[in-house]
């Protein structure tokens, strides 16, 4: 398991599993999540990307762009993304800005390998 300030990588054979870990998503965070998510997906190309959010309770703007971002890169490279383990407060934040339609969002981990069998 390799884990950073920022993500752990949580193993699994079929999906690559990342766990932010910050509570907060400020722009520094926000910043570093981006890169370390893009150098993760390198090492794991092909498979399903799921982002676990249930450590974050806030998620500023900043922290959205970089979703944003990171989802644009997985859909050039035609990755399935996922995020579980999103708050309501969260989900609200997606819901008004749309991005909820970006975003496939699941409950669980065991939603996600369900759906990709």
């Amino acid at each position: 398991m390799t884990t950073s300030d920022v993500i752990e990588v949580i193993p699994h054979d079929e999906v690559l599993c990342l766990r932010v870990l910050p509570r907060r998503l400020d722009a520094g965070t926000a910043t570093t999540l981006e890169h370390e998510v893009s150098l993760a997906a390198l090492d794991r190309p092909g498979v399903p990307l799921v982002l676990d959010l249930s450590n974050v309770k806030f998620a500023p703007s900043v922290a959205l762009g970089a979703f944003v971002n990171m989802l644009r890169g997985m859909g050039m490279s035609q990755r399935k993304t996922f995020f579980v383990g999103v708050n309501q407060q969260l989900r609200g934040t997606l819901a008004v800005t749309r991005l909820d339609a970006m975003i496939t969002v699941r409950e669980k981990l065991d939603h996600v390998l369900s759906e990709i069998k």
